[in-house]
């Protein structure tokens, strides 16, 4: 049976090899660490309440009564879209709008990873209805996450990763918020507080 930290490694490994195919880019993962906060810590580890987040919400299918919030900053959004747009071109609102459908298309690919990892780990075949892609203060992405998830100390997830990019080793974090209902299914959960 696998743990938590099999699942999110597997996952994120997955979801990583997901984006470099959408980019045509090697986004390469050079080390992983997953570890477990206290909800409270979520505002300060996504760069403070007013900083700009990404936030990926699922409801899982009837019957799971599941629900999971992937974030992360906004920046890490940004650093993988340079390698698709270049970072010299000029803004326009036509490219404000297609780097947002982008950072949309991977948010997509990241939680379709997750959901088929979780899936399988779990031994279900249902077919989770498209993930919403919010790009919002902290703040309002950790309300959402507290209203529709309660996450508690069992619940939030750090993936810290550091990633080669462009030539560049940078070193992220990906919070990963997991209802309890999630929780309670079938595998025990060991990863280390940090």
């Amino acid at each position: 049976m696998r743990d938590w930290n099999q699942i999110l490694t597997e996952w994120f490994t997955a979801a990583i090899a997901d984006i470099s195919a959408l980019l045509h880019y090697d986004i390469e993962v050079n080390s992983i660490h997953i570890g477990q906060v206290p909800p409270e810590r979520i505002t300060d580890l996504l760069g403070g309440n007013d900083d700009l987040a990404v936030g990926i919400y699922q409801r899982l299918p009837v019957g799971t009564g599941g629900r999971i919030m992937i974030a992360y900053r906004l920046k890490i959004a940004h650093m993988m879209l340079e390698s698709l747009f270049g970072d010299n071109i000029v803004p326009s609102k036509s490219l404000t709008e297609v780097r947002q459908s982008a950072i949309c298309e991977v948010g997509n690919l990241i939680m379709k990873s997750f959901i088929t990892v979780v899936m399988d780990a779990l031994g279900l075949g249902l077919k989770p209805s498209l993930p919403v892609i919010l790009v919002d203060s902290v703040e309002s992405i950790t309300g959402i996450a507290s209203e529709e998830i309660t996450p508690n100390n069992d619940t939030v997830f750090t993936i810290d990763a550091e990633l080669q990019l462009n030539g560049k080793s940078s070193t992220e974090k990906f919070i990963v918020m997991v209802c309890g209902n999630l929780m309670k299914a079938s595998f025990e959960m060991v990863a280390e507080p940090v």
